[in-house]
């Protein structure tokens, strides 16, 4: 289209404004590109659904076939597993849940594996999977079996023969030892006229002793099999043995009732070890757990004959899902190559037509971002030109006489700013002009000296000192809140105030009186918001007393030669013009000879360096008592302070007084 000659800016119809520039164009260039895309886009997403379909026929063909065999197999060996170790866990511990799980174990898993597998298998050709299969049941049944029959016997009294001939042979024998050792024993405590020795009831003891030790070690080796305890075992055998032959070579010495108690127990001894040695040949011989026996040599070999049968039949499953899965891999593989090629066509095709639109779209907004930099940076002087009839061409118009408008109201600003740095200097030099001169020291032994740093912005400091009579002088600073010439016309009328003394019905060496007084005159409400704080003395100088009060202000700092420590000398006040009717309060001190007594405002301490610490007053403080007398010490703190916060401007005034007192 042709390029519309440049539009008055100067007297703009908003009307044809409206009119000239067509609503929802630019959004119809974006649709008709974006139906584009998305066509292109559709057509090869159409081409790649439909190979995915057809490699998704394929791959449940896959599944439905191969994977299903496979997953039964391992299901059915996983199940033998599971069974054989809860036949091991009751064999063992006799407890009731490897029962149930050795149950749940066939019934869930082994034999609904091998009933799913043969069900698969009724679609498939190969009969060798068919033989193997039918052999495997028959086996599964004979494991099925051999595990009833160890589930049956492992927990019956019979299992373990070592312990039937305990019980059946070598325990009674020892009963009968026992009884006729009591009764031998009961005799002799009823003395019955034998000539029984102490040595003889030794033997007799030890005799006990050893049989007991010795049926202990037959326990532990009939329960665990232990050589050891078999070896402890004959061990007291042979000495129980050599103490009943002792008795027996002295059995005339027992009477005749006790004498027949003791052959008894000589009769009866061998049979005990007879039978004690019988049970211990069972334990050490395989068949010492009709169970575990049965287990070893039917159930396990069962057991992995069949696990190595499935474990052949799932692999030759997975070597044929594999082979299926290569074809199926194989034709993925072409229908993703295919898909790249569509996509890199349509990524070819979309790229020209949308680069062609997009150039069409964007190149004026290019032209509007360059425009916009320019405006920012203040070199933009030239209209842009106007290329379209949609929303970027009117964008491009009312960027144009946006551009118009800024640039004159910016000449205007910098008018104001430049006036407005006018007036800031001039109220700076006028607040500068009523700023009392530095005083010698002269025959009342007062010398005053000050520093003076008015802020860019121009705050609200001013300070002043005058004589109120031959014997007392005022010293007082005052900081106005805020910047500009608001505050230091405040601060101005206050000095004025103070330094005229104006205030009506004030006793001007009363400073409490003195703070009222200003409180009552300036109140914030008539001062557009606006407080001051204030530091307020009078000093005597015949009598060296110092009377002071502050308004919200900071202590002002005494430094005497007497005291090592400052003073800091301040009152709680409210600021000036908070509160009506504030009532405010003084003090008094004595000054010494060779005192110096420092006023300054806020600005001289809150200020940070580049790590954000606040000097805050005790680090002025220490610059104060730091400076030499031989210096000048004002210059020296001011320095010290600059150099602290790495800067020569100051955020807020810098006002500092110094009184010194000889």
């Amino acid at each position: 289209m042709s390029t519309p000659a440049r539009p008055d800016y100067e007297s703009i119809d908003w009307k044809e404004f409206e009119r000239r520039f067509r609503t929802g164009a630019l959004r119809a260039k974006l649709m008709r590109l974006a139906f584009t895309v998305t066509a292109i886009g559709i057509v090869v997403l159409l081409i790649n659904l439909g190979a995915l379909f057809w490699l998704r026929s394929n791959v449940e063909d896959l599944v439905k076939a191969r994977a299903p065999l496979v997953d039964a197999s391992r299901t059915t060996q996983l199940g033998m597993q599971r069974a054989l170790a809860s036949l091991r866990g009751w064999v063992a511990l006799g407890d009731p849940a490897f029962r149930e799980d050795h149950d749940a174990a066939w019934h869930g898993d082994i034999l609904p594996g091998v009933d799913r597998i043969s069900a698969l298998l009724d679609g498939e050709a190969n009969e060798d999977f068919r033989k193997r299969l039918t052999e495997s049941r028959t086996r599964l049944d004979d494991l099925w079996e051999s595990q009833w029959w160890v589930a049956d016997v492992a927990q019956t009294p019979g299992n373990e023969p070592a312990k039937v001939e305990y019980e059946l042979h070598v325990l009674p024998v020892k009963r009968d030892l026992e009884a006729s050792l009591f009764e031998i024993a009961e005799l002799l405590g009823e003395g019955d006229g034998s000539a029984v020795t102490p040595r003889d009831l030794a033997a007799l003891s030890l005799f006990q002793q050893q049989l007991a030790a010795a049926d202990a070690a037959l326990h532990e080796a009939i329960d665990f099999g232990h050589t050891s305890a078999i070896h402890e075992f004959e061990r007291n055998v042979k000495r129980a043995r050599s103490q009943l032959a002792e008795l027996d070579s002295r059995v005339e010495r027992f009477s005749p009732l006790q004498a027949e108690h003791l052959t008894g127990v000589a009769r009866e001894f061998p049979w005990y070890v007879h039978h004690a040695r019988n049970a211990i040949q069972l334990r050490s011989s395989d068949q010492w757990n009709v169970a575990q026996h049965l287990m070893a040599t039917e159930t396990v070999p069962l057991t992995r004959y069949l696990s190595a049968t499935l474990d052949s039949m799932a692999d030759e499953q997975t070597a044929l899902m594999r082979q299926d899965s290569d074809h199926v891999s194989l034709a993925a593989n072409s229908a993703f190559i295919l898909s790249m090629i569509l996509i890199v066509m349509m990524v070819l095709i979309a790229y020209v037509v949308t680069n062609r639109r997009a150039h069409q779209i964007t190149q004026p907004v290019d032209r509007l971002s360059v425009a916009t930099t320019e405006l920012a940076a203040g070199i933009l002087t030239e209209d842009l030109p106007i290329t379209t009839d949609d929303e970027l061409g009117k964008l491009t118009f009312a960027f144009n006489h946006m551009r118009i408008n800024l640039q004159r109201a910016e000449a205007s600003l910098r008018d104001a700013n430049e006036h407005m740095q006018m007036e800031l200097e001039d109220a700076a030099a006028y607040v500068r002009s009523i700023l009392p001169r530095p005083i010698d020291s002269d025959d009342r032994g007062i010398r005053i000296d000050w520093r003076f740093i008015a802020s860019s912005e121009l705050g609200g400091d001013s300070f002043g000192y005058h004589w109120l009579d031959d014997e007392h002088i005022a010293i007082y600073l005052l900081d106005v809140s805020g910047h500009g010439v608001g505050p230091a016309m405040l601060s101005i009328s206050a000095h004025n105030a103070l330094r005229q003394r104006t205030l009506p019905a004030t006793d001007f060496h009363r400073p409490h009186e003195v703070l009222e007084a200003l409180n009552r005159a300036f109140p914030m409400r008539e001062n557009q918001n606006k407080f001051f704080t204030i530091w307020y003395g009078v000093y005597n100088w015949k009598t060296r007393e110092l009377s002071y009060a502050s308004g919200g202000h900071h202590p002002a700092v005494l430094l005497e030669p007497a005291r090592p420590e400052p003073a800091d000398l301040g009152m709680r006040n409210f600021m000036i013009g908070a509160v009506d009717d504030a009532e405010y309060e003084s003090a008094a001190t004595s000054v010494g000879p060779g005192s110096r007594l420092y006023v300054f405002s806020d600005g001289a301490f809150e200020i940070r360096n580049r790590d954000k610490e606040m000097l805050n007053m005790p680090g002025l403080t220490k610059h104060l008592q730091e400076a030499q007398p031989q210096e000048d010490r004002l210059q020296t703190v001011l320095e010290s302070t600059r150099r602290w916060q790495e800067s020569d401007d100051f955020g807020d005034d810098y006002s500092m007084l110094e009184i010194s007192f000889t």
